[in-house]
C-alpha cells in the first residue's frame, strides 16, 4: 500500500526510494525494530521458561528430600530413579543459578543494537560521499604506490580511500567520531539533550563487551567528560544491570541519534534539495504514529521545527504537516495542553480544507470535520481512502456516526466494507507467508473468504 506522496500522513514513503542516505537510515531502523521485537517477545519468554525450570527442579528436589527423610526415619532405601537423578538435579540447579540466560539474552541484544549503529555510521558516511564526493577533499589519507598498483581503476582507488576513511572513523569512540564529523562538516552534533544519555549507553555497551559488566574508571571518565552527572554513575567495580526500562530507553535514544545525525548531515551537504529530507522526516514521524511511539514522534517533530534557518523545513506546508503530527502525538498520549500549544504555532483560519479538517478532528469538532470531509470528497491530494483507515489522526473520529455517514457518502460504501477488504487482504498475505515458511500445522494459512 503506497502512502500519499504529498499527504499530511506520509509525505513520501521512507521505505521506497533510491536515495542512499535514506537507505542507510532505513537499514538501521529496520534492524533496531528487529532487536526491539526480540527484546519484547523473547526475553519475557526466556524468563518464563527459567522460572518454570526452577519450579520443576524444586519439585523433584522436594521429592528427594521427602524420600531421604523417610529413609532416615523408618529405614529402607531411596528409590533407584531418585538416586540416579540426584546428581543431575544438583547440577541442573547449579546451572539455573549461574547461567543467567535472561541477562545473557538482554546483553546480546544490547550489544547488537550498537553493532547496528556502527554499521549505520559507515553506511551513512558512504552515502554522503556518494551524494557529495568533494567531502573526500579534506582527507589526509595517502595511498602508496603498492596500494595504487592493486587498484584496477581510479574508481577503485577512490573506493579504497573511502573504505579506509570509514574504517578509521569506526575505530574511534563515539565522542571522537562526532567531534571528527562536526569538524569535517562544519556543524555541531553534540548539543542536544540526550547526548550524555547516548554516551552512557555506549560506554555501558563497552563494559558488557570487555569488562563483564563491571563499572571501570574509564567508563566514569568518559561519561563525566561528556556531561553525564556524577550522581547518575555507580562506583568503580559495581556490576551493572540492564533493566527492561533501561533497554527500552536505550533503543529510543540510539534511534534518536541516528535520525538526527542523518538529517543534520544530509541537510548540511545538500541544502538545495531540502524537500527530500523534509519528506523523509515527515515519513518517519508518520511511522512513529502508526507504531504508537508518541514520544519518538514528538521528538522528531520538535527536531524538524527547531532546525536552524540555514537548513530549516523548506515550505510552510511541510511545517504545518509536522505540527499536525506533533499535535496528534500529544493528544494520543493524553496531553491536551501540549496539543493546543503545538497547534498555536500557526493560524489555521485561512488554511486549506485538509488542514482545517485535521484541526477540527484534534479539537473534537466532529460535525465540522464531517462537513469538511464531505466537501473534500475523493479529490483531496492529502487524504486518500487508506489514510482514513490507517492514520492515527482519525483514530477516534472513525468511531463516530458522523464519520461513518460521511465515509459512506464520499466513497459509496460503508466503512466496514473497507475494513473487511483490508482484513481479507492481510489474511491472504499472512497465509502466504506461513505457506512459504513450510508451516503445515493445523490452521496455518487459513483462507478468509469475503462475506464469511
Amino acid at each position: 500500500m503506497e502512502p500519499a506522496t504529498t499527504g499530511l500522513s506520509d509525505a513520501e514513503n521512507p521505505f521506497d526510494h533510491s536515495n542512499p542516505v535514506e537507505k542507510a537510515l532505513d537499514r538501521y531502523v529496520q534492524r533496531a525494530a528487529g532487536i526491539e521485537f526480540c527484546a519484547r517477545e523473547f526475553v519475557p519468554e526466556a524468563e518464563k521458561r527459567r522460572k518454570q525450570e526452577f519450579k520443576e527442579v524444586a519439585s523433584l528436589l522436594g521429592t528427594l528430600a521427602y524420600e531421604s527423610a523417610m529413609v532416615q526415619k523408618h529405614g529402607g532405601e531411596i528409590s533407584a530413579p531418585t538416586l540416579k537423578n540426584t546428581r543431575a538435579l544438583y547440577r541442573k540447579t547449579e546451572q539455573l543459578i549461574l547461567a543467567s540466560s535472561v541477562e545473557i539474552l538482554k546483553e546480546s541484544l544490547f550489544i547488537s543494537l550498537f553493532s547496528a549503529f556502527d554499521a549505520f555510521v559507515g553506511d551513512l558516511m558512504l552515502a554522503l560521499m556518494q551524494i557529495k564526493p568533494s567531502i573526500l577533499d579534506g582527507t589526509d589519507r595517502k595511498i602508496s604506490l603498492a596500494e595504487l598498483m592493486r587498484c584496477d581503476s581510479i574508481d577503485d582507488a577512490k573506493k579504497f580511500v573511502v573504505e579506509h576513511e570509514i574504517d578509521t572513523l569506526r575505530r574511534k569512540s563515539y565522542p571522537e567520531q562526532f567531534s571528527h564529523l562536526s569538524s569535517r562538516f562544519g556543524v555541531e552534533l553534540k548539543k542536544f539533550k540526550n547526548w550524555p544519555v547516548f554516551v552512557e549507553c555506549s560506554q555501558r555497551r563497552n563494559l558488557i563487551t570487555h569488562c563483564g559488566g563491571q563499572i571501570s574508571e574509564q567508563y566514569r571518565k568518559v561519561c563525566l567528560s561528556e556531561g553525564v552527572h556524577e550522581s547518575a554513575l555507580a562506583k568503580v567495580g559495581t556490576k551493572i544491570k540492564l533493566s527492561d526500562e533501561y533497554f527500552a530507553s536505550a533503543l529510543e535514544v540510539v534511534s534518536e541519534v541516528a535520525i538526527k545525525l542523518t538529517q543534520t548531515l544530509w541537510r548540511k551537504i545538500d541544502g538545495k534539495n531540502l524537500g527530500k529530507a523534509d519528506d523523509h522526516l515527515v515519513g518517519y514521524t508518520y511511522r512513529s504514529l502508526l507504531d504508537e511511539k508518541w514520544a519518538r514522534a514528538i521528538m522528531i517533530c520538535d527536531f524538524g521545527l527547531e532546525l536552524p534557518k540555514s537548513c530549516a523545513v523548506s515550505t510552510e506546508k511541510r511545517a504545518r504537516m509536522i505540527v499536525i503530527n506533533k499535535a496528534i502525538a500529544h493528544k494520543a498520549s493524553g496531553d491536551s495542553r501540549s496539543m493546543a500549544r503545538a497547534l498555536g504555532r500557526f493560524d489555521w483560519t485561512a488554511c486549506s480544507d485538509e488542514f482545517a479538517m485535521a484541526v477540527a478532528i484534534l479539537e473534537d469538532k466532529v460535525q465540522e470535520a464531517a462537513k469538511l470531509m464531505l466537501r473534500l470528497g475523493t479529490d483531496s491530494r492529502l487524504f486518500r481512502e487508506e489514510d482514513y483507515l490507517e492514520w492515527p489522526l482519525f483514530r477516534d473520529f472513525r468511531t463516530t456516526p458522523e464519520f461513518q455517514r460521511a465515509y459512506a457518502e464520499v466513497f459509496g460504501r460503508p466503512f466496514v466494507d473497507k475494513i473487511h477488504m483490508v482484513a481479507v487482504d492481510a489474511a491472504a498475505q499472512a497465509g502466504k507467508l506461513v505457506k512459504d515458511s513450510g508451516d503445515s500445522s493445523p490452521g496455518a494459512g487459513t483462507d478468509v473468504e469475503a462475506g464469511e
